[in-house]
């Protein structure tokens, strides 16, 4: 373990596991560098004022004096930063991974799409070996259409009703925000957009055969994977196809997506369009989740500007 990710599994540890006992107790962190996550420079020669699990005061040494009785930790040649956030990871993938995500620097992570009932056995043993865990931004399983792309990680959707009642449902069972997938019909989405909105909470969607634009505008907040962005970047006729090879047959995108991005050229009119819409809508963001060609990194990095550009107006 590296001296930066030993002093993030020492800080997380400390903030999430402080008992009310040490709620008033202050801790101060002495020496080193900080990171702050917001662009400015690094600072050296920290020193950093912590009660219970909130930061006090930050500044350099000597900028300040520590209550008297704060235990002080020497942090001097290690570097001090946030924790990192997973926003988009599938604990069906591997029950293993949540607790190795504190010891990582990891404090905060989000499953968009699983049962709630899977992250028991995971509380329990962070319960029974006292060990902390990140904070879980849970979506509960995906709302999809029939002939769901994941049977074991959905609920069937047969109609508007159904969308909301299964909102209402997992809401109330945890969910921070609710997931669409892409075999679920627009007034589904809608419904779904609407209903989670009543109770102030997000949507976010993976789609492939609805078009990003016409979720959009049907009430979603979030757009996992580039891919989802495929047939709003391709010629009509051809998205049309894909649309129709996948509502045949789920497995068809396994290639086909594939094929579609390689397909997408970047500097298109469709790419400056879609980007312009995203820096249009109300409210939407996207969660790329995929690394690949130079084209894909420039249509990201378009709807990412368009949208920060939006906030600074």
């Amino acid at each position: 373990m590296t001296p930066i990710t030993a002093l993030l599994a020492f800080l997380v540890s400390l903030f999430l596991t402080v008992s009310p006992a040490k709620a008033q107790e202050h801790l101060l962190l002495d020496g080193g560098r900080l990171i702050d996550g917001t662009g400015r420079a690094p600072i050296d020669d920290i020193q950093i004022l912590i009660k219970g699990n909130r930061i006090e005061r930050v500044g350099t040494r000597g900028s300040f004096e520590a209550p008297a009785g704060a235990q002080r930790i020497d942090t001097a040649g290690k570097t001090i930063l946030p924790g990192f956030i997973d926003l988009h990871f599938h604990i069906a993938d591997d029950v293993t991974m949540v607790p190795l995500f504190v010891a990582n620097g990891v404090t905060s992570a989000r499953d968009p799409g699983a049962w709630m009932e899977l992250f028991e056995p995971v509380k329990q043993w962070q319960q029974q070996h006292r060990i902390p865990a990140p904070r879980l931004f849970l979506c509960g399983p995906h709302l999809d259409g029939p002939n769901p792309a994941y049977p074991t990680d959905s609920i069937v959707i047969l109609s508007p009703e159904e969308a909301r009642l299964a909102v209402r449902r997992q809401v109330a069972q945890g969910a921070t925000a609710i997931k669409v997938y892409f075999r679920l019909p627009l007034e589904s989405i809608r419904a779904a957009a609407d209903e989670a909105h009543r109770l102030h909470i997000p949507v976010t969607a993976h789609l492939e055969v609805v078009d990003v634009r016409d979720a959009v505008e049907a009430g979603i907040d979030g757009v996992e994977h580039i891919t989802s962005l495929g047939t709003a970047l391709i010629p009509p006729m051809e998205a049309e196809k894909y649309r129709q090879d996948i509502l045949a047959d789920n497995s068809a995108r396994q290639e086909g997506r594939y094929l579609m991005w390689a397909s997408i050229d970047p500097h298109s009119k469709e790419a400056a369009d879609l980007a312009v819409f995203f820096w249009r809508s109300e409210a939407s963001s996207l969660t790329p989740t995929w690394r690949c060609s130079n084209g894909v990194r420039k249509i990201t990095r378009s709807i990412m500007t368009s949208k920060s550009a939006r906030r600074k107006t």
